[in-house]
């Protein structure tokens, strides 16, 4: 079974609250789902989304949060990593389209 905390992009120490944590989801999107890139600042007129290079297909290798600090405004981040590490990616960016193989447990 693999670690769920493990990551072959981020040090993911649980002892560290300043290191990123490793997740399973994120809005209903997991590890090898397929997304589209869409940010809200690049719609068109036409309702489509430039995709800064990023078209499809895109795949979801990891997802991490990164703690936000203390300061007022400064909160966690998620990111996914896409395409095997070609892509860094805000998830809130992301929609699934397709979901991808299902590792066991999950539904």
């Amino acid at each position: 079974m693999t670690d769920p905390s493990a990551s072959r992009y981020y040090d993911t120490d649980p002892g560290d609250p300043e290191a990123p944590v490793a997740l399973g989801e994120y809005h209903g999107i997991h590890p090898s789902d397929h997304v589209v890139y869409e940010n809200p600042a690049w719609r068109q007129p036409d309702g489509s989304y430039r995709t800064g290079g990023m078209d499809p297909p895109l795949v979801v290798d990891a997802i991490h949060r990164f703690p936000g600090s203390e300061d007022p405004g400064d909160d966690d981040q998620v990111l996914m990593i896409i395409n095997g590490g070609e892509w860094e990616v805000n998830a809130d960016n992301l929609r699934r389209v397709e979901a991808g193989d299902k590792p066991a447990g999950r539904n």
